[in-house]
């Protein structure tokens, strides 16, 4: 298995009623690190109102929960605390019923406390590791072994699993908890809804069991393309998305965003979304699966969306860019908005670039109001675009500007 561990983010959400309880609740753990004390906290935790993962809120409101709570999450000595988690997550993979509702395996450690996310991933990527190289068994096919493939996924016992890493420092409000957290689900999940997609089996028993999993939309569709494909409208850019065509370019684009990832020590983030009332989404769409296909860590928001959903969604998600795709001519009203709630939210730092039909006058407006790039359907070339994306984050984080142009 190959592990890219990443770094540190440079800057957090503002704290907010759901930080103020993660803060207060990774101070009680070390005063009271038993296991009842860690499961209650971790449930209040995620079934605070504002807590954003859906699908763990439904997990721990059904109590279905198999919590294990371990002193080191380093300990990999013989008969130490790697070996018990191993164990342990050999009769959860094992005894869960596949077809039945969703139990999450969640793993608690004491320690080691990181006080950053670089720590604490290389943690986290050993003790996976370690699962690895003492499992005995080959690596399940129906996920890849290399973090950066988008169909990865760990495997223990041949049995394919997603894994969330949880710790108090985390930059994003989702991935935090009060003491070092793995978290592990079954990819079965996915596979029970694309054998349903292939026939006619209503999907929605997939489908509820995928949000439970805390599968997101946009896992949820690409599950559903690979059986159904999907409809791209032509609108002035290559209708394949996603797909090798102009791979040198796409290629050079890569190397960009994962260069500026490592620079500043984390994956780039980026928040595509529609506000207003426009319900035309397919370009927007395209920015936001070459931006995936580019290695973005892309969070699409879809269509209708208030400034206050987006402002929201940017500051749960600590995203280094925010897109709006607008094109009902209300650009003027939306924009300003969505800049005037980024500052009220903390995140005025993040920039936000605006694409859609705006005129020149319009454009040099919003520029001086604050937004990074504003884009026109004169810019169609979706990887100079993703170029332009790197661009605008690096100058953002000070960071030397240039080498995304063209």
């Amino acid at each position: 298995m190959t592990t890219h561990p990443t770094a540190p983010a440079t800057r957090s959400p503002s704290p907010g009623p759901l930080a103020q309880l993660a803060h207060a609740q990774a101070a009680a753990a070390t005063d009271d690190p038993s296991e009842e004390s860690l499961a209650a906290a971790l449930a209040a935790l995620v079934g605070h109102v504002d807590y954003p993962c859906l699908g763990a809120r439904s997990v721990f409101r059904r109590d279905a929960v198999t919590l294990l709570v371990l002193d080191d999450l380093t300990d990999d000595g013989p008969g130490g605390d790697l070996e018990r988690l191993t164990a342990a997550l050999r009769d959860y993979v094992r005894d869960v019923d596949v077809d039945g509702d969703l139990v999450s395996f969640v793993a608690c450690f004491r320690g080691p406390v990181r006080a950053g996310e670089r720590e604490f991933e290389a943690d986290l990527w050993a003790a996976l590791q370690h699962l690895h190289d003492t499992d005995g068994t080959a690596w399940s096919e129906e996920v890849s072994p290399d973090p950066v493939d988008p169909h990865f996924g760990f495997s223990l016992d041949g049995t394919p699993l997603f894994v969330v890493g949880l710790h108090p420092h985390a930059s994003r409000i989702a991935r935090r908890a009060p003491v070092p957290t793995l978290v592990f689900n079954l990819h079965a999940q996915f596979e029970r809804l694309r054998a349903d997609a292939a026939t006619d089996t209503n999907l929605m028993d997939a489908t509820l069991e995928c949000a439970r999993a805390g599968v997101t939309t946009g896992e949820w569709a690409g599950a559903l393309r690979e059986v159904f494909g999907e409809f791209r409208a032509p609108t002035g850019v290559s209708g394949s998305v996603g797909t090798a065509a102009g791979s040198e370019e796409l290629a050079h684009v890569r190397r960009l965003v994962a260069d500026t990832g490592a620079e500043l020590g984390e994956k780039l983030r980026v928040l595509v979304g529609k506000p207003g009332l426009d319900g035309h989404s397919n370009g927007a769409e395209q920015v936001a699966v070459r931006a995936r296909d580019a290695g973005f860590e892309v969070v699409y928001q879809g269509i209708r969306l208030t400034p206050e959903q987006i402002v929201g969604a940017a500051v749960a998600e600590d995203v280094h860019l925010v897109g709006l795709s607008i094109l009902s001519g209300s650009h003027m009203e939306l924009v300003p908005e969505v800049l005037e709630r980024m500052r009220e939210a903390g995140a005025g730092d993040v920039p936000v670039i605006v694409g859609g039909i705006i005129p020149e006058a319009d454009a040099a407006r919003l520029k001086e109001l604050g937004v990074a790039e504003v884009f026109t359907p004169k810019d169609f070339g979706l990887n100079d675009i993703m170029a332009r994306f790197v661009d605008v984050i690096r100058a953002s984080r000070g960071l030397t500007v240039g080498a995304g142009s063209r």
